[in-house]
C-alpha cells in the first residue's frame, strides 16, 4: 500500500486548488485521527497527515508552493479552531479563507432550534396553557 501511495504521489502533477476541504478521519478505537485535505473540484485526496491540530494542516500549507497558496480561494471545514489557525497563519489572506461546512452549520443550526423550542415548550407549560408544541419535535428537526 505505502509503494501505491508512493507511487501515485510522484505521478501527480502540482496544480493549483481553488477549493480544498479539510477534515480529519479517525481510524482505529482510542481517538487516532489524521488530517485529510481534498480537492474539492476534481474530488480527489490531495494530503494525508496523522494527527489533528494546526502543525497537520500547516505541513499541507509547507508543502505548497506560493503560487498554489496564492491560488486557494476559500477551504472548507468544521469549525475547529486549530485548522481555522492554520488557515489563518498559513495562507495569504487567511483570514478570509476558512468557510464551515455545510454539514457542521446544519449541526450548529438544529441544535439552536431545538434549544428555543424546548424553551417555549416549556414557557407553555410553566404558564399552564396547553403547548402547540406537543408532539411536533421532530417537524422542527427534521425535513424530507
Amino acid at each position: 500500500m505505502q509503494r501505491a501511495v508512493a507511487r501515485g504521489q510522484a505521478r501527480k502533477q502540482a496544480r493549483p486548488l481553488a477549493y480544498i476541504g479539510v477534515d480529519e478521519k479517525a481510524f482505529r478505537k482510542g481517538h487516532r485521527y489524521h488530517t485529510i485535505v481534498c480537492d474539492l473540484e476534481r474530488s480527489t485526496v490531495d494530503f494525508v497527515v496523522a494527527e489533528r491540530d494546526t502543525a497537520s494542516l500547516a505541513a499541507y500549507d509547507a508543502s505548497l508552493t506560493g503560487d498554489q497558496k496564492t491560488a486557494i480561494q476559500s477551504v472548507a471545514m468544521d469549525m475547529w479552531d486549530p485548522y481555522i489557525r492554520a488557515t489563518r497563519d498559513g495562507l495569504p489572506d487567511g483570514e478570509r479563507k476558512p468557510v464551515s461546512d455545510r454539514f457542521h452549520i446544519m449541526r450548529e443550526m438544529t441544535k439552536a432550534v431545538d434549544s428555543v423550542r424546548k424553551q417555549e415548550h416549556r414557557e407553555f407549560l410553566r404558564d399552564g396553557d396547553d403547548s402547540p408544541l406537543n408532539g411536533i419535535k421532530y417537524v422542527w428537526l427534521f425535513s424530507d
